[in-house]
């Protein structure tokens, strides 16, 4: 039996318990625990489960111990990990439509098992997108659960109103059909390189573009050489993170075009991985060429960095299927780094800054949000806890 012990500060051992379940993966991990660290300073206990190969990396990463919680403000964040049933170098796990049933079958095995082994009782399951049968789970348990959105609200409209049938959407015998849906404001693994923090520090203020991709996407080689050479024209200092593929997945490394790491590489820095939230706060950085990944997009908007929009997939529409050219690339590194427009767009960016710093201080809406939330499981953990009372009455006293 996994049991927390009461460190809270309580009168009791009675805490309210969180079980957070995550998709592994990068993208899913990290928001999902931040979300975790925030509700144990809230004075809950909180577990984090995942598969045990991203505990590895976790427990390595972070020198954490087995069975050991970490203490995070009023209260308390430990781990617990499983299996998915399948070869630690199982190539399969690429695929994600034969990967997520595999996922789902084992999950729901193993899930039910883990939360009844917790003391005190988990009060409330929460996981994210990817493993949506996590509440399947909470549900066959009695356990009240929430999803950790980690889209734009605009993306989740679209689905809500797509899955509820509420407007009408294009279709194979209606292709052209215009979709109306409510107006919304329009948007204007590896080790680290332990010396990316210095090269930056090497650079002026706002100098340097920053070209990152997440850890999933994989762009064309013929895409990579208009980038590179749209660097070229440029002119501007770059650090472009280029991450290599999964040694399974069949895809090749990137190349740079021949003699473009020589012809920049007095203003120019190729690495595999980057510290991205410390080289964005970072004094240098100019601009941000992204996938606009919800996590890149708020991470940005946090450290005031103007976003040059490179789209790929999901909620991005057409122009992710399209090369975008050289001279586009040269042409956009310019107006976001240089000139009136560079000004214009970094005076944007920093009041977007400064309303994200006010959503999350006492009083704003990301922090009324999260008390409301807490209060919530603390008021749902009450009544679970009195109905579990009143039936061991009645069993009691029918015995």
């Amino acid at each position: 039996m996994n049991e927390i012990k009461g460190k809270m500060g309580c009168d009791n051992d009675i805490v309210e318990h969180v079980f957070l379940v995550s998709f592994p993966a990068q993208g899913h991990v990290n928001p999902l625990l931040r979300l975790g660290k925030l509700l144990a300073s809230k004075g809950l206990a909180v577990t984090f489960c995942t598969l045990e190969s991203w505990g590895k990396e976790m427990r390595k990463a972070r020198d954490l111990e087995e069975e050991k919680e970490v203490v995070i403000g009023k209260g308390f964040i430990r781990f617990e990990w499983f299996e998915d049933g399948w070869d630690e170098d199982e190539p399969k796990r690429l695929d994600l439509d034969v990967y997520l049933p595999q996922l789902e079958m084992v999950g729901k095995q193993v899930l039910p098992t883990i939360i009844s082994q917790q003391n005190p009782p988990v009060s409330c399951l929460i996981n994210n997108p990817f493993i949506p049968w996590v509440s399947d789970v909470a549900q066959s348990l009695s356990l009240p659960s929430a999803l950790l959105w980690i889209q734009s609200c605009a993306s989740f409209s679209t689905y809500y109103h797509y899955y509820h049938k509420l407007v009408s959407f294009p279709s194979q015998s209606h292709p052209h059909i215009h979709v109306q849906l409510p107006c919304m404001p329009l948007l204007n693994y590896d080790q680290p390189d332990d010396d990316c923090i210095e090269w930056l520090s090497s650079k002026p203020t706002s100098s340097v573009v920053y070209i990152s991709f997440g850890s999933i996407v994989y762009l064309k080689q013929e895409q990579i050489d208009e980038i590179a050479y749209g660097l070229l024209q440029s002119g501007v200092s770059f650090l472009w993170v280029m991450k290599p593929p999964h040694k399974d997945s069949g895809k090749q490394p990137h190349m740079l075009p021949d003699g473009i790491l020589e012809k920049t590489k007095s203003r120019g820095k190729v690495v595999r991985w980057s510290p991205q939230e410390q080289v964005l706060a970072h004094r240098s950085i100019a601009c941000f060429v992204t996938h606009c990944g919800w996590n890149s997009s708020m991470e940005a908007i946090a450290s005031g960095v103007p976003v040059v929009a490179f789209p790929q997939w999901g909620d991005q529409g057409e122009a992710a299927n399209e090369l975008i050219n050289r001279d586009e690339v040269n042409k956009c590194l310019l107006e976001a780094t240089v000139g009136t427009k560079a000004k214009e767009i970094k005076q944007n960016v920093l009041s977007l800054k400064a309303a994200a710093e006010a959503a999350i201080r006492d009083g704003g809406s990301s922090h009324r949000n999260i008390e409301s939330f807490v209060d919530e499981i603390r008021k749902r953990s009450i009544e679970m806890r009195s109905k579990s009372m009143r039936l061991t009455s009645i069993k009691l006293v029918n015995g």
